[in-house]
């Protein structure tokens, strides 16, 4: 382990249900029917019936078990940002998205890539 040592997983997948857009709460254990106040949500309570594995979720905390090593995971699939601590690992991603999306202004209308590590560890 030298200057900037750590670990960045990363999933297509969302990897956990905390992941899930309109998941608020991290800590929250249950998705609350209430964070879903948008013209989507038939989809997204649908979406939140099958998003989010606690098998890949349990194999990237595997790497870093039992350590302090710093933590970054970045996923997709879900469109929408999402940037949050749990449990000692950064959950991290930045949608492009769909035109219609920036469009809609769901997400930026220009996303830019975003540093997440340098050097000297997590940015």
């Amino acid at each position: 382990k030298g200057v900037g040592g750590g670990v960045v997983s990363m999933s297509h997948f969302l990897p956990c249900r905390q992941t899930l857009p309109d998941w608020v709460f991290p800590v929250a254990q249950k998705l609350d029917m209430k964070w879903i106040n948008h013209g989507a949500a038939a989809v997204s309570v649908k979406f939140s019936r099958v998003a989010g594995s606690v098998l890949i979720d349990r194999q990237m905390r595997a790497i870093t078990t039992g350590t302090d090593t710093p933590h970054i995971h970045a996923f997709g699939h879900s469109h929408r940002p999402k940037d949050f601590m749990l449990n000692g690992v950064r959950y991290y991603h930045n949608p492009v998205g769909k035109k219609k999306e920036r469009d809609y202004k769901m997400l930026p209308s220009n996303p830019e890539p975003q540093c997440l590590w340098t050097r000297n560890g997590p940015a």
